[in-house]
């Protein structure tokens, strides 16, 4: 009898991390903020989401951050600045001395909150989830805007 609670338990668990992931997905945006250049290259990129959602909130966002400098957060509110060169050779240098992209950062899915990174140094890409290397990352958004505010770190 306790086996078989454990095991709705588990899966429970799993439909609602299915549910959240599948939520994240489907709000996020469709295509790319306008100014997307093809011939850009990224190096970094968040995409993640929250829950359980309210019907009509908007529980999902994306950033990222591109070689030029450009950055751009789409959301439920839409954001974009120019940063330049410089401010794109720090974040890598930063996210180099955090280990990036050779760190192991494997970990357990979360079920209120999902964020799937990915990160491009020196043309390899590392790509994992939260809270996969929570510290360093953490560490490494410090650098990024906070809503519209003014660089932290720069």
């Amino acid at each position: 009898m306790v086996s078989i609670a454990k095991e709705s338990a588990a899966i429970l668990a799993m439909v609602a991390a299915v549910t959240l992931l599948l939520s994240v997905f489907a709000l996020a945006p469709k295509e790319p903020f306008e100014k997307t250049l093809a011939n850009e290259s990224l190096i970094y990129s968040k995409t993640e989401g929250w829950g359980p959602c309210p019907p009509g909130a908007y529980c999902a966002q994306k950033t990222t951050l591109y070689s030029s400098g450009l950055y751009v957060r789409e959301g439920a509110e839409n954001f974009t600045r120019e940063f330049g060169p410089e401010f794109s050779e720090k974040f890598v240098g930063k996210a180099m001395t955090l280990g990036f992209p050779e760190k192991n950062c494997s970990a357990e899915l979360m079920l209120d909150y999902y964020a799937k990174y990915s990160l491009t140094i020196g043309g390899k890409t590392q790509e994992f989830v939260f809270p996969g290397c929570e510290r360093e990352i953490r560490e490494l958004e410090t650098l990024l805007p906070k809503g519209q505010d003014p660089i932290g770190g720069v």
